[in-house]
Order: structure tokens, then C-alpha cells, then sequence
């Protein structure tokens, strides 16, 4: 009897043992499968993506050395600004660049016509200044000429003195209006000089 237990347990650990081998067959299969499963994709990514590679292997170089792999990531965020902020500058740049050369032409145009009028005012005004010095001869004449007639004395005097006065203050307008015509085209020069 002691045999025949002897034989039951040894029958009882082999099909132990073959149970075992069965588990232990389909943990390596299972482990194969899900080994395969996960490392499949992750391999055709890291296949497509090498940047990836050179990434992980960064993350792993920062972890065994933290010191320098937090200085290197800050230079890197510095540089990234700088870079950001530049490309912001040149946008802002070129968009007021962009949005004054209207404005620009809107006012060399305006500059263009007030020189066109200032020409047409200063030839304008010089020939007012003639036809005012030559009123000014004709009231001279006329004063000459009533001087000699002497026709009606009382009358003839005082028109000869309203036209003296007449004579002077018209001189007097002429003077004045010369030394305006003066500062008018001074003043326009000293605009068009650049500053």
C-alpha cells in the first residue's frame, strides 16, 4: 500500500510537474504575445520617428545628471524666446512699415501741392507788389498834375494832399507787404530744410 501511495504521489507531482510545465508554456507564450504586441508599435514609431529616439535618450541623460540637464533646458527656453521675440519684432516691424507708406505718400502729396500753391502765391503776390508800385507812380503823376494845373487852389491843394497821404500810406502797405513776402518765403524754407 505504501507503494501504491508512493506511486499516486509520484503520479500526483508528475502531473503536478506537467501542469506546471503547461502554465509555465503558455506564461512565456503570453509574455511572447504581449512583448510582441507592444514592442511592435512602439518599434515601427521609434522607426518612423528617430527624433524620438534622441529625445528619450536626453530624458534619460537629464535624469542621471539633473544639474546640467536643467541648465541646458534653460539655455534652450532662452534661445526659443529670443527667437519668439525677434520673429514678433520683425512682424511689428514690417506691419507699421506697411501701414505708413500710405500715410508717407498722403503727405509728400500734400507737401507736393502746398509747394505748387506756395509758387502760385508768392508769383501771384509779387504781382500784386507790381501793380501796387505802379498805382504808386500814377498817384505820384497825379499829384504832379495837379500841382501844375493849380486850377481850383482850395480844392486842387487838398486833393494833392489826400494823395500825398494817399502815396505814402501805399508806400508805407508796400514796405509791409514786401517784409511779409520776406517771412513768408523764409518761413518756407526753413520747412523745407530737413530737421
Amino acid at each position: 500500500m505504501i507503494d501504491k501511495l508512493n506511486s499516486s504521489i509520484g503520479q500526483i507531482k508528475d502531473s503536478f510537474a506537467q501542469g506546471l510545465q503547461v502554465v509555465e508554456q503558455m506564461k512565456q507564450s503570453t509574455s511572447v504575445a504581449i512583448q510582441a504586441s507592444v514592442s511592435s508599435p512602439l518599434n515601427d514609431l521609434l522607426l518612423q520617428h528617430p527624433a524620438l529616439v534622441q529625445i528619450f535618450k536626453f530624458i534619460g541623460w537629464v535624469l542621471n545628471h539633473p544639474i546640467g540637464g536643467i541648465f541646458i533646458i534653460l539655455l534652450v527656453i532662452a534661445v526659443i524666446w529670443s527667437i519668439i521675440r525677434a520673429i514678433v519684432r520683425l512682424i511689428e516691424a514690417a506691419s507699421l512699415s506697411i501701414l505708413k507708406t500710405p500715410l508717407k505718400f498722403i503727405w509728400l502729396f500734400i507737401k507736393y501741392i502746398g509747394k505748387l500753391l506756395s509758387n502760385f502765391t508768392i508769383i501771384s503776390w509779387t504781382k500784386f507788389q507790381d501793380v501796387h508800385n505802379r498805382e504808386i507812380s500814377s498817384l505820384a503823376d497825379i499829384n504832379s498834375e495837379l500841382i501844375e494845373n493849380n486850377q481850383c487852389p482850395r480844392q486842387h491843394q487838398r486833393l494833392a494832399e489826400i494823395s500825398s497821404r494817399l502815396a505814402e500810406i501805399q508806400r508805407e502797405q508796400n514796405t509791409l507787404l514786401q517784409e511779409a513776402s520776406e517771412l513768408i518765403i523764409s518761413g518756407k524754407l526753413d520747412n523745407m530744410i530737413p530737421k
